[in-house]
């Protein structure tokens, strides 16, 4: 891990781009693993990924999750809305950074723009088959943001 920080993007091997990958995989599954408790370790992890690939999809989210884990919401809704834009409504990532985002707003007690947000991740999650998961989720979320309404 700490071979990759000290080289420039442009100088990545297939080696390092491997070993960079699996840093991705790894903090991901540190996030997403019992939080926030592995987020301390996964930081390190995603900081060099990120240094190396500003632009990395996975790293990024990843990064959203534990800001919102730590109740850092504006700084959640910048990185989510980041991806989003990044994306623009391009597969599972762009709906997920979509929906995230508006639940940053929701908690930051915008719930008109946080609606607005979620009913449109839902609009694009409908017609979808396999996405039953992610479509019980925003509607949960959609519903707590029309109830604090």
């Amino acid at each position: 891990m700490s071979r990759l920080r000290d080289k420039p993007k442009f100088l990545l091997t297939g080696r390092h781009r491997v070993e960079k990958s699996i840093n991705v995989l790894l903090a991901n599954g540190l996030v997403h693993l019992f939080p926030p408790k592995h987020h301390r370790r996964a930081i390190p992890i995603l900081e060099s990924v990120l240094s190396l690939d500003p632009y990395n999809v996975h790293a990024l989210m990843a990064r959203g999750f534990i800001l919102q884990a730590a109740k850092k919401w504006t700084e959640a809704s910048e990185v989510f809305l980041k991806v989003a834009g990044w994306l623009k409504d391009n597969g599972r990532d762009a709906s997920s950074a979509e929906e995230e985002y508006g639940w940053c707003l929701a908690e930051l007690g915008e719930l008109e723009i946080a609606a607005q947000e979620l009913r449109a991740v839902l609009d694009n999650l409908k017609p979808q088959d396999g996405r039953e998961n992610e479509k019980a989720r925003v509607c949960w979320r959609l519903g707590v943001c029309l109830w604090r309404l």
